[in-house]
C-alpha cells in the first residue's frame, strides 16, 4: 500500500471520528438544555411548548415551533426523540445550531413566568457545562 493511500485511509479516519465527536457533543449539549428547560409538572403553568421548540439544525436556526395544549406528554422526552436524529443528517464540518423561536423565549430565559418563578437562564446553565460535556465526551471518543 502506498504512503498516500494509507494517508487518505488515516485522514478517513480522522473525519469520521471529528464528526462522532462534534455530533456526540451537541448530542450531549442538548439534551442538557432539555433537562434545564421547564417542564409540565415543575414549572407553573408549562405544559411542553417551550421544550418542545428547542430545536437542532445545521447551518442556520431552525424557526419552527411546537405549541401545545395537551399536559399529559413527556416534553423532555418527546423533544429528544423528535430532534436528536437531525444530528445524523447534519455534516461532519457543518455548523450545528440549537435555537427555540417560541415567542417567549426571551422571558423564560430572562425573566420566568408572569407568576414571578424564574428565571431560568435555560440556555445559560447549558452554556456553563458546555466545556466539560465536550471534555467528557471527546475523551470517551479518543
Amino acid at each position: 500500500m502506498s504512503f498516500e493511500t494509507e494517508l487518505a485511509t488515516e485522514i478517513g479516519v480522522i473525519k469520521k471520528n471529528v464528526g462522532d465527536g462534534v455530533r456526540l457533543v451537541a448530542d450531549e449539549i442538548f439534551v442538557n438544555l432539555c433537562n434545564n428547560s421547564p417542564t409540565p409538572g415543575f414549572a407553573p403553568f408549562s405544559l411542553g411548548s417551550y421544550v418542545l421548540s428547542h430545536r437542532i439544525n445545521g447551518g442556520s436556526a431552525d424557526t419552527s415551533i411546537t405549541e401545545i395544549t395537551n399536559e399529559n406528554r413527556n416534553a423532555i422526552g418527546e423533544a429528544m426523540s423528535n430532534e436528536l436524529p437531525k444530528l445524523d443528517y447534519i455534516s461532519p464540518f457543518q455548523t450545528i445550531v440549537i435555537s427555540n423561536s417560541i415567542d417567549y423565549n426571551e422571558n423564560i430565559e430572562y425573566l420566568g413566568w408572569s407568576t414571578g418563578t424564574g428565571p431560568y437562564h435555560t440556555f445559560k446553565k447549558t452554556e456553563g457545562t458546555m466545556e466539560n460535556i465536550a471534555q467528557q465526551a471527546m475523551d470517551r471518543i479518543i
